[in-house]
C-alpha cells in the first residue's frame, strides 16, 4: 500500500510539472533569497526548478514554539494566472527545537523537538521585471513529534531573485 501511494504521488508530481506551458517561465529567475515575517520569522530561499515547480526553504525563529525552526516545501505554481502573479500550492515539512511549550507544560525547562508535515497555499507577486518577489502564504499541518497536534504557519516573504 505504501509503495502504491508513493507511485501515485510521483505520477502526480510528474504530470503537474509536465502540464505547465513553456512560455510561462519567462521573466522568472531561478534563485531568490530573503526573509519571511510571521510564523516562523526566518531567512528564506527559493529555487524555481521548472516553470511550475519550486523548492522553498526557511530557517529562523518560531514565535509560537519559542525556538529554532527550519523547513522545506515543494511548490506547485499554478500556470492559469499570468505573470506577475504566481499562485501556488505546496507540501512540505517543518523541524524545530524549543524549550517549554504546550507539549512540555509539566516540564517547563525541557527541550523538545518538533516535526510536522504541512500543506500550504500562497501567492507571489513579482516586481522590477522579476527581480523582487513578495509572497503571502498560509500553511496547515499535522505535528508528529513530540505528540499529535495542529501546526499552523504562514506569513509574508520578501525575496530578491538573482
Amino acid at each position: 500500500m505504501r509503495t502504491l501511494s508513493l507511485l501515485l504521488l510521483l505520477s502526480l508530481v510528474v504530470s503537474l510539472s509536465a502540464a505547465v506551458p513553456e512560455g510561462s517561465f519567462v521573466g522568472v529567475r531561478s534563485f531568490g533569497a530573503g526573509a519571511i515575517f510571521g510564523e516562523p520569522t526566518a531567512l528564506s530561499a527559493k529555487w524555481n526548478m521548472t516553470p511550475g515547480n519550486a523548492l522553498a526553504f526557511h530557517l529562523g525563529w518560531s514565535l509560537g514554539m519559542n525556538g529554532i525552526n527550519g523547513g522545506v516545501d515543494f511548490l506547485f505554481h499554478q500556470p492559469w494566472i499570468t505573470l506577475p502573479w504566481r499562485p501556488y500550492l505546496g507540501v512540505g515539512g517543518r523541524l524545530g527545537i524549543w524549550s517549554g511549550g504546550r507539549f512540555t507544560k509539566d516540564y517547563p525547562d525541557a527541550t523538545s523537538f518538533h516535526l510536522a508535515g504541512r500543506g500550504l497555499v500562497g501567492v507571489e507577486y513579482l516586481f522590477l521585471g522579476g527581480q523582487l518577489g513578495a509572497a503571502a502564504e498560509l500553511g496547515l499541518g499535522l505535528t508528529i513529534l513530540p505528540g499529535i497536534g495542529l501546526d499552523i504557519s504562514g506569513g509574508i516573504a520578501i525575496r530578491y531573485y538573482f
